[in-house]
């Protein structure tokens, strides 16, 4: 005797619970969908208890599978780019510029200002009887200077000079469009093939290859 996945939801309708789905499908939806397109199949496990025990080790490990499967038909993109990604750039300008100067002077002088002078003065008068002038009396007066010394200027500048300077920060770009490997009409063809691709057909078929036999 044969039994139906349908005659045996009819059942026990709590069969389908066993099935460890990923977050975002829908059970309800995949359940129905499986009724429908596996209604008539015979069921390789006619026992339902036995059935839930297998089909939680089963959706277990084919659960990784579906979660990235279902993740792809979550994406956003722009279906005629075939690049769309950030470049991040990093860069380091520093550099350091240093100058030691010396720039000490020192002038000397030396000078020597010695200076003398000498002078005489006479006094002459003349008697009432007499024409020829007299010496009467002289004085003599001798002067003399010195000014001597050194003089030095000196003048001392020294000292480091630094500059430092930092150019460092983070350049970000993003690159998108379509770098003309793909046509735009070969990617507008396969965004059909992906936009028929369905999560719920797919674990169905998955069911069905599994569980069912393929006669009617």
């Amino acid at each position: 005797m044969s039994l139906s996945i349908m005659g045996l939801y009819q059942y026990d309708q709590t069969i389908f619970n066993a099935i460890d789905l990923p977050a975002g499908i829908d059970r309800d939806t995949l359940v129905a969908h499986i009724l429908v397109e596996c209604a008539e199949l015979e069921i390789m496990i006619p026992d339902p208890d036995v059935l839930k025990e297998s089909l939680t080790y089963w959706s277990r490990a084919q659960r990784p599978i579906w979660e990235r499967l279902y993740r792809t038909t979550q994406l956003e993109y722009n279906p005629i780019w075939n690049k769309d990604g950030t470049i991040t750039e990093t860069r380091d300008l520093r550099y350091t510029d240093n100058e030691d100067r010396d720039l000490q002077s020192t002038d000397n002088e030396d000078r020597d200002l010695a200076s003398s002078a000498d002078s005489t003065t006479t006094g002459k008068v003349s008697a009432f009887n007499a024409s020829t002038m007299q010496d009467a009396e002289q004085s003599i007066a001798t002067g003399s200077g010195t000014d001597t010394g050194t003089i030095d200027r000196s003048r001392s500048d020294t000292g480091t000079i630094e500059r430092n300077r930092t150019d460092a920060g983070t350049i970000t770009r993003r690159e998108q469009g379509n770098i003309g490997v793909t046509t735009t009409q070969q990617m507008i063809k396969e965004e059909r093939e992906v936009s028929t691709f369905n999560i719920y057909v797919y674990i169905t078929q998955s069911f069905k290859s599994m569980y069912c036999l393929g006669v009617y």
